[in-house]
């Protein structure tokens, strides 16, 4: 699998589960952009917990895409990670507005 496949995979997977914009990173990464720099600083740490790699630089979260994942394996931990991180990050902020 071609680095241009995961990165297409990935951006597919992370897409379809966040609704967010996804961009093509520095070599071996791929961008998520997120609607605050809170978001992508909360997102950044949930999806470390998950045993997955993430960093950020302002209101864009990265990442990893090897050129070695593939969709059973890397591809699937990193959108599973995100999806879980995304849907958790959606309830804190409705609990927050709420006032819980």
């Amino acid at each position: 699998m071609t680095h241009e496949h995961v990165v297409q995979e990935l951006a597919r997977g992370i897409r379809m589960v966040t609704g967010l914009d996804v961009i093509d990173g520095p070599p071996g990464w791929i961008g998520v952009t997120c609607e605050s720099q809170e978001m992508a600083i909360w997102l950044m740490r949930a999806i470390l917990v998950e045993n997955v790699m993430a960093r950020r630089e302002g209101t864009m979260l990265y990442l990893p895409a090897g050129p070695r994942f593939t969709p059973g394996g890397e591809i699937k931990n990193v959108v599973t990670a995100v999806a879980k991180t995304h849907h958790y990050w959606r309830e804190h902020v409705t609990s927050r507005v709420r006032g819980r």
